[in-house]
């Protein structure tokens, strides 16, 4: 029997296990019973790299599960198990097997599902979806008794899978309905070029065609009618025309849903029911749905801190820009990309002999970006979308973001940014964060990886990333003559009373003390301290006192003499508690460590005071007993 909280976790896609990552990553993993059902036959995959799949990538090449995650935190997860119901009275979930599970807390992270459209014909041998491992591995058996494959659907997903028939060497076809590709994404011309772009490397390209139904071939296993009396035979059919929140288990539970799609969701990421959170694909904050990774992991990382009260996070919405290569193709798109906003000026260049093309729409005023399309060059996204999410000033020309200008400038628009610029929004990494682990010596992006987390999401940073490190290292190869030499920060040589943390108002002494009283990590350090959880600018500082620490312990592992401090001295950092205070409560009653914490609340916290604690207890008992006042 056990008194833990019961959370059950339904769906171990990638924001799934995100969320057992973030509960694992912080300590809390243990004050829960937890269960994880997972419908499909394997653990949490990379489905961003999917299309790797047929590059001799195996399915566990994608795994995003450590060998024995699950084992080691003791997390339940069951393969192969849908849940097809939740009574939210009785705070149980059915599984198809008619299992049911009792729950104290539940989690829905069932993601979206590929939308099919309602073509008669549809459900024919050799039509395919594209999601997963398994939809992948029948799409590879068709193409070996096939030579054609058409995908329904030229946006993200469509395209995504053209690239996989195309990589298993098949002629490959794209329908779209709409009279370009990547409809939400891209306007006219840069739709127009993305077309040209790939039907050059063999991808033949169908827009405003509207598929009636799918019937037996003559030369082939399928043939497809257009509107309009024209057809198209294949011996492959893969649906790729876009996702949808997978809501029917919420939606029957009697959760409320958004009005677009998804489950809705306040900023804790809880649901119409407190006891219910939802995270991913399948969430709608304000009626906005967000299917991208990023605000997946960021939904992941709150639902944990509210669940397990071990944070302050909320989820108060993210930018859905997106930046990817599709069939080798670089494509980027940022905010208003169709200028609809009221007022917006635009700027755009193509590049016909280079085959790029590139788009700014400022608001009225011309003041700041608020929407960006790229093709075929997508070098800049970085810098503009972090000019459009900090509402940046612009440059005099606004055109020369844009345009062949000289590399100096190009290099000047991510020196211009703020060091409280966001750089990475999967780890939520700042460039302050990105400069001092270059001043702390980072030379390398792989470094900075290791020192911040920052592009070891999604990746989408990458590129940025390397441009504040070729700038901090150039400026600390070269500082400028009346600029102070860079310091490497040594925890050794800075008073216990010097802040680190400003937000939080948190010295090295105090994240010293947590260290000695069992923090190992900079997850420990921020539920002892509160310190690294605003701006994340002393993340590199903190990481190096924790080192520092632990070499200490390692090296002088017998507790030494704690120094005689007076009655006014500070001994409790975390809950401001001074000997003398201590002292009182000895001479009131209190006879043990329990006692002197729930009088006084010393070593309550980080525990990096009990010690000390400990000691002035055993002195001041000593002299109680002595008769000394």
């Amino acid at each position: 029997m056990t008194d833990k909280q019961k959370i059950i976790v339904i769906g171990n896609g990638m924001v799934g296990h995100k969320f057992l990552q973030n509960l694992v990553d912080t300590n809390q993993v243990d004050k829960f019973d937890i269960s994880v059902l997972c419908e499909e036959p394997r653990v949490a995959y990379d489905r961003v790299q999917l299309s790797a799949y047929f590059s001799a990538k195996s399915a566990q090449d994608l795994t995003l599960v450590s060998e024995g995650f699950f084992e080691n935190n003791n997390i339940c997860v069951k393969l192969n198990c849908q849940a097809i119901e939740i009574d939210r009275g009785a705070k149980t979930v059915l599984t198809q097997t008619g299992e049911k599970l009792n729950y104290d807390k539940l989690v829905l992270a069932t993601g979206s599902a590929p939308f099919v459209p309602p073509i008669p014909g549809h459900d024919r041998p050799h039509c395919h979806l594209y999601r997963t491992i398994e939809d992948l591995e029948a799409i590879k058996a068709s193409a070996r008794l096939g030579k054609v494959g058409v995908v329904i659907g030229g946006g993200l997903l469509g395209l995504e899978a053209a690239k996989a028939l195309n990589d298993l060497g098949l002629q490959t076809h794209v329908v779209e309905f709409a009279s370009r590709l990547m409809a939400v994404q891209l306007d006219d011309a840069a739709g127009a070029l993305l077309k040209e772009k790939i039907q050059k490397l063999g991808v033949t390209v169908h827009t405003s065609k509207n598929v009636q139904r799918i019937l037996d071939g003559g030369q082939s296993v399928h043939k497809l009618e257009f509107a309009g009396g024209d057809a198209l035979e294949a011996d492959i059919v893969v649906f790729g025309a876009g996702i949808r929140p997978r809501v029917t288990l919420a939606s029957n539970s009697g959760l409320v849903l958004g009005p677009n799609g998804g489950i809705k969701i306040n900023t804790h990421c809880q649901t119409s029911d407190p006891a219910i959170y939802a995270i991913g694909e399948c969430a709608a904050l304000n009626g906005k749905v967000f299917g991208l990774v990023a605000p997946g992991y960021l939904m992941a990382k709150v639902a944990a801190q509210s669940l397990s009260q071990s944070g302050y996070a909320q989820f108060k919405g993210s930018h859905t820009s997106t930046k990817l290569k599709l069939l080798g193709v670089d494509v980027a798109s940022i905010g208003d990309c169709h200028a609809r906003t009221e007022g917006a000026v635009v700027y755009s260049y193509l590049d016909g002999a280079q085959q790029t093309y590139k788009k700014i729409v400022l608001d009225q005023d011309q003041s700041r970006i608020i929407g960006a399309v790229m093709v075929g060059d997508a070098s800049d996204y970085q810098n503009l979308l972090q000019m459009a999410l900090n509402k940046s000033a612009l440059p005099a020309q606004p055109e020369s973001l844009i345009l062949p200008v000289i590399k100096a400038v190009k290099e000047s628009l991510s020196a211009a940014l703020s060091d409280k610029t966001q750089i990475c929004a999967c780890y939520e990494v700042s460039k302050a964060t990105i400069r001092r682990a270059v001043q702390d010596g980072a030379k390398t992006l792989q470094d900075v990886k290791s020192a911040t987390k920052a592009s070891t999401g999604c990746g989408g940073c990458s590129d940025l990333v390397s441009d504040i490190l070729t700038q901090e290292l150039a400026s600390v190869k070269a500082p400028a003559k009346a600029a102070k030499p860079v310091k490497v920060f040594d925890p050794a040589s800075v008073a216990d009373s010097t802040k680190i943390c400003f937000c939080a108002k948190v010295t090295k002494g105090q994240i010293s003390q947590a260290v000695q009283g069992g923090a190992k990590n900079i997850d420990d350090i921020k539920e002892a301290t509160k310190a690294v959880t605003g701006c994340t600018g002393c993340k590199v500082k903190v990481q190096k006192i924790i080192e520092h620490e632990l070499k200490n312990i390692e090296r002088n592992p017998t507790p030494q003499a704690l120094p005689d401090i007076s009655r006014n001295d500070r001994v409790c950092f975390c809950q401001m508690v001074s000997k003398g205070e201590i002292c009182d409560a000895i001479q009131a009653g209190a006879r043990d460590l329990g006692a002197i914490k729930q009088t006084t609340y010393a070593s309550t916290s980080c525990g990096g005071c009990t010690d000390k604690v400990v000691e002035i207890m055993e002195t001041k008992l000593e002299e109680i007993v002595e008769g000394v006042s």
